[in-house]
């Protein structure tokens, strides 16, 4: 999220002014964060899985290992965002949950 353009795994930087995707309501924020940082973690475990299963693989492919390890670089990289900034928590959310439907784990 700090680069001016979208990289596989991280989500497309935001065009608004900083603070405007924040809701009014200080308890929606707080569970649209909280979902967020569930959803992260979801994500973050299945990548983990991934890497390890190809890791143990009888015979691990390099190009099988760099998608999950790309994942997870991301996905950490992301729960320090949102850390810093939670108006952005719906956004991960929704970005993540599609993640893991796209590994079959949503």
């Amino acid at each position: 999220m700090h680069e001016t353009e979208s990289t596989p795994g991280q989500m497309p930087p935001e065009n608004t002014a900083p603070g405007a995707s924040e809701p009014d309501d200080f308890g929606y924020a707080r569970d649209a964060f909280e979902e967020a940082r569930e959803v992260l973690r979801r994500f973050v475990r299945r990548c983990t899985q991934q890497l390890l299963e190809e890791r143990r693989a009888s015979r691990p492919d390099a190009a099988r290992i760099e998608e999950p390890a790309a994942g997870l670089k991301a996905g950490k990289a992301d729960e320090k965002v949102l850390l810093a900034d939670p108006g952005l928590a719906a956004r991960i959310s929704a970005f993540y949950a599609a993640r893991l439907r796209e590994l079959g784990a949503g």
